[in-house]
């Protein structure tokens, strides 16, 4: 089964007590499974570097809006500025016009997908 732990740090603790004598631990603890914790920790290691790969360096906040909401659908990555979906890249502005890639029915459904997040955000505000 699992188990549940909760961690306190030790400059919180001001007194601790005994409510009494100590009594024999007849319980013996589960084993551990270490092969269970490495492949459930390198999981999380995988998904933290996934994550971490979803966020644009550099990049404004509808590149990123665009990618978010590209990837949830589609296998999207960043390249320098440039959103890469299905080998179409998408260019700054990150309008439809500015996708290109040589499968013509990619690059379709790619631009179908742009314009449906587009005509979610409001246009932008000029100063």
């Amino acid at each position: 089964g699992t188990q549940d732990f909760k961690w306190i740090r030790i400059n919180v603790i001001r007194e601790v007590k005994s409510l009494g004598p100590i009594k024999p631990q007849t319980e013996q603890l589960p084993p551990i499974d270490l092969a269970q914790i490495a492949e459930r920790a390198a999981e999380a290691e995988a998904k933290a570097e996934k994550l971490a790969s979803n966020q644009g360096v550099g990049v404004t906040q509808l590149a990123q809006e665009v990618f978010d909401f590209l990837s949830k659908t589609m296998d999207c990555s960043w390249d320098k500025e440039d959103i890469i979906c299905f080998g179409v890249r998408i260019k700054k502005p990150y309008s439809v016009e500015s996708c290109s890639g040589e499968n013509q029915e990619t690059l379709a459904r790619v631009k179908k997908v742009l314009e449906k997040c587009l005509e979610k955000k409001p246009p932008p505000k000029k100063p």
